[in-house]
């Protein structure tokens, strides 16, 4: 979600806003190698005072047009924060500051806030990755989604650590989910981790590298029927990572 984020504020020519929905377990600012001294917590403490100026001294820049809000730093601040707040605080940002893209990050499970954020979401990226275990998950979300009838709800699966040599093909995942999916993510774990922990992003470090001409792929799918000027405020997408807690 990081890579993903940096190019679409490098390629999509609009502001991106990052939201670590992950209350208990946040990690994006690892991701970045970052250490915020304001995080969602202290948006929940003060949000009878939000406006444009507050927000904006919140907010961590990541680089050109893009920006961070963090996931609490304790366990014990993100029980106080509940579907209200959540509610609240997306509301504003979807109306305020001007981003064009608002991607959040959530936990894995479908609990009141995972659930505010996709009443409140446009899109749905489900990662699934190249097992049946996962593959399993993917389809019992899937079934949930469509007993909760989201209609307005635009779903797309990828599948990450998608390597080329394994058993099961595209073909066996769409068979197996019903379902298309949007496309696939290469898998190189070695590559992959050692930019997560040098806390560099991958798409600034290998520009050239496959996963990120897959996550560019991704980003220029993203929106793909949209052009800054048609859109007036900001495009919501959840990015739901439901089995892999760190994704390139």
């Amino acid at each position: 979600m990081a890579n993903l984020g940096s190019l679409l504020a490098q390629e999509r020519r609009g502001k991106v806003l990052l939201v670590d929905l992950d209350l208990g377990f946040g990690q994006l600012n690892y991701l970045f190698d970052i250490h915020p001294e304001h995080t969602l917590t202290e948006v929940i403490e003060n949000l009878e005072r939000l406006d444009n100026h507050y927000l904006e001294s919140i907010l961590y820049p990541i680089g050109g047009n893009c920006y961070l809000l963090p996931a609490p730093a304790r366990l014990e601040e993100a029980e106080t924060i509940n579907a209200g707040h959540i509610e609240k605080i997306i509301r504003y940002l979807k109306e305020n500051l001007g981003f064009r893209w608002i991607v959040i990050d959530c936990c894995h499970q479908l609990d009141e806030i995972t659930m505010k954020a996709l009443e409140l979401s446009e899109a749905l990226m489900l990662v699934t990755a190249q097992s049946i275990p996962a593959l399993s998950n993917t389809k019992k979300m899937l079934d949930i989604l469509a007993l909760l009838e989201l209609r307005e709800l635009d779903v797309e699966i990828w599948a990450n650590y998608w390597d080329k040599q394994h058993e099961l093909t595209v073909a066996d995942v769409e068979s197996f989910l019903g379902k298309t999916i949007a496309g696939t993510i290469s898998c190189d774990y070695k590559q992959a981790s050692f930019s997560v922990n040098e806390g560099k992003l991958l798409v600034e470090t290998a520009p050239r590298h496959p996963i990120t001409l897959d996550l560019k792929l991704m980003a220029g799918k993203i929106g793909q029927e949209e052009t800054p000027e048609e859109t007036n405020g900001s495009r919501w997408t959840w990015l739901q990572s439901l089995w892999r807690r760190k994704q390139p």
